[in-house]
């Protein structure tokens, strides 16, 4: 965490375990807002799967409602917080900048819809959640979690 930004938000610093898989992924859960909670932002994109419950994923532009299957994207640079009515479980894929320019296309040039409902970009995601359950030693793990995010 660092300096706050004029939307009460907190910029995110993302240090990433291995350098080959630059992607923060979890299973969160978010309950309605507390006093303490701010929100954050980042230069990384991130994706939010909503597994179960519902909330709202606060932007410094919208209030977007999301219910089960949804995929919210957080554009690189919005300040953002989840808050659930009363608790929302998602994963979260943050995936790294240098990820992007590797690949041709920088994170803070694409603007993403903030919401999507698509069965094939679901699907696509749990590729993601998948090629990441996968353990460590797996020959080719590095790759299918690279293709994956990519895809």
């Amino acid at each position: 965490m660092g300096k706050e930004n004029p939307a009460r938000a907190w910029f995110e610093v993302h240090r990433w375990g291995d350098p080959r898989l630059p992607f923060i992924f979890h299973t969160d859960t978010a309950r309605e807002k507390s006093s303490r909670d701010s929100g954050n932002f980042h230069d990384s994109l991130e994706f939010l799967l909503v597994l179960s419950g519902t909330g709202t994923v606060f932007t410094d532009r919208q209030f977007i409602p999301a219910v089960p299957g949804d995929l919210l994207v957080i554009n690189s640079g919005t300040p953002h917080r989840i808050e659930g009515t009363p608790g929302i479980t998602y994963h979260c894929l943050i995936v790294g900048t240098e990820f992007c320019l590797e690949n041709g296309f920088s994170a803070a040039a694409v603007h993403y819809t903030p919401r999507i409902r698509d069965d094939a970009m679901h699907a696509a995601y749990l590729a993601v959640v998948e090629a990441l359950a996968w353990p460590a030693d797996t020959p080719f793990r590095t790759t299918a979690v690279r293709a994956a995010v990519l895809h």
